[in-house]
């Protein structure tokens, strides 16, 4: 074989088709049978006709299913031509070597090839047990994804933007390309649920684009193999989205069932602010599942008492609450507060007011769904400080939307304070940012960091990631304190790491400025 091979781009072209377990399944049902329509399909594999025809009509386009139409009815059989030509080029990659492990030079038989499958399509393809699949897997960072909005967009987007990104580089908004042994390649999309009628069952590099999606295009992001499901609204629509969403026709997907059937491991949540009820449900999911938590809104899962409980009882990590942007309206306020105390500057008084144009301020012109976000973003700041300065002197918070600001964010941050003397000082100043891709990079780190922690079996609240990615975890930390403990974290559970050091979910020396605030 030359260093050419012609038909290379062929076979890869239809075991993309194949990477998919769920589009597995489905080949195999039809290939016990001669033909097969949605319904019967829907009965065998005990899934929805949306998701299946998604699947169904991906084979078509690869060439691996064809379709006939009988009247009103569809039936769907294997392309045999195809699957014959798919074992011919598969048997052209590791013939010789195949040979080589299970035969004796004369061309006896060496023994029994192990762990050989018996499906012919996958003839030439060692099969491995259990175990083996598990370490596999653990090369990986598979993530679903809550609520396709901008922040999913910019995501998305990043994952593709960074692929090839050496180790060496400095990538701005990541800590590390490759994080305790994950290549920020290694993240790859296993599901995604939303409930807007644009999203809902089309591919994820599509949906990022669809509804009132806003922010700012900075990669081409291919097809990902990705569907939306129909997810849970609950409280997750208020008053002014629901005004310029509408909602997906069908009933909640299985999320749990999906979770597990695309193997994933970490599940990221992007719902709106206020959508209390929706997050818990979904946490809920997410345990059955058994898959690890990244909360990027203010619902407190990550820093309650309760549900930290309940993730460590399962051997499931969760890193919450609230995510911090790399240099956002909430983290400049914070290193400024800390700024004033570590100067010996007495702040006596503070305020941020944000505006923006996406459908974050949009959903928070409804004032009753901000007092999560209020809390998170102001306790965020004031925990910089040793000393309470009253709730009079704190405003925090979104202010206005602003719809030609589209998905760019303004905030204008102001703290009065007193130097020796007594002498007044005061500091204004505004930032102006793209609001969704600000925190792109932090959540592919929280991620990264999740999984470490699964691969470990560490479950429960991580305290350096959580305190150092989110507005409100469960101990404050100082953001020098928190990096730090990060970087510990990844040196303990990243490959060839010290597993014997403090386990991430337990206190550490660093003195903490506070813990979360009881509920």
């Amino acid at each position: 074989m030359g260093s050419e091979w012609p038909d290379a781009p062929e076979l890869a072209h239809h075991l993309s088709a194949l990477t998919d377990p769920f589009r597995l399944q489905i080949v195999r049902m039809l290939a016990a049978q001669s033909e097969m329509t949605v319904s019967d399909l829907v009965k065998a594999l005990g899934r929805s006709q949306p998701l299946i025809s998604f699947h169904l009509k991906f084979l078509r386009e690869a060439g691996l299913v064809r379709k006939r139409q009988a009247g009103r009815q569809a039936f769907y059989a294997l392309e045999a031509d195809h699957f014959a030509r798919l074992q011919q080029l598969l048997g052209a990659v590791l013939p010789d070597r195949t040979r080589r492990r299970y035969r004796t030079p004369d061309g006896g038989i060496l023994g029994e090839p192990p762990r050989h499958h018996t499906c012919p399509l996958c003839a030439h393809l060692p099969r491995y047990s259990e175990d083996e699949r598990s370490t596999m897997g653990n090369k990986k960072v598979r993530a679903a994804i809550i609520g396709v909005g901008n922040c999913a967009s910019s995501l998305v987007q990043g994952i593709e933007y960074y692929r090839n990104a050496s180790e060496t580089d400095f990538i701005p908004g990541l800590m590390h390309v490759n994080l305790g042994g994950y290549h920020v390649s290694d993240i790859e999309f296993s599901a995604a649920f939303d409930i807007d009628t644009t999203k809902v069952g089309k591919d994820l590099s599509e949906a990022i684009w669809g509804g009132q999606n806003n922010t700012i295009k900075f990669a081409d992001v291919p097809h990902l193999n990705v569907p939306v499901h129909r997810g849970m609204t609950h409280d997750g629509l208020g008053k002014y989205l629901s005004q310029v969403i509408t909602k997906a026709p069908g009933s909640t997907s299985d999320i749990t069932q999906i979770l597990k059937d695309t193997g994933t491991d970490v599940v990221i949540n992007y719902l709106p602010v206020g959508s209390e009820t929706a997050t818990k449900w979904y946490v809920e999911q997410v345990l059955r599942a058994g898959c690890g938590f990244v909360n990027c809104v203010p619902v407190f899962i990550g820093r309650e008492q309760y549900w930290r409980d309940r993730f460590e009882a399962e051997g499931l990590p969760v890193v919450g609450d609230d995510i911090k942007s790399q240099v956002g309206a909430t983290i400049v306020h914070r290193t400024l507060a800390r700024l004033f105390r570590e100067r010996g500057v007495r702040l006596e008084r503070t305020m941020q007011l944000n505006v923006g144009g996406n459908t974050d301020f949009l959903n928070m012109l409804e004032r009753e769904r901000l007092e999560s976000k209020k809390i998170s973003k102001t306790n965020s700041v004031t925990s910089q400080l040793d000393y309470d300065i009253g709730a009079t002197n704190v405003h925090i918070g979104p202010s206005d939307y602003v719809a030609w600001l589209s998905d760019r964010k303004w905030a204008y941050i102001r703290l009065e304070g007193r130097t020796f003397g007594d002498v007044p000082l005061n500091l204004e100043l505004k930032l102006e940012v793209w609001d969704s891709p600000n925190s792109a990079g932090v959540v592919i780190d929280a991620v990264r960091c999740a999984k470490l922690a699964k691969d470990n079996g560490v479950g429960g609240a991580l305290l350096g990631p959580s305190s150092y990615f989110m507005k409100s975890p469960a101990i404050q930390y100082t953001d020098p304190q928190a990096r730090q403990l990060v970087e510990q974290f990844i040196q303990q559970y990243g490959q060839g790491g010290d597993k014997a050091a403090t386990p991430a979910t337990e206190s550490i020396d660093a003195p903490a400025l506070s813990d979360a605030p009881a509920e």
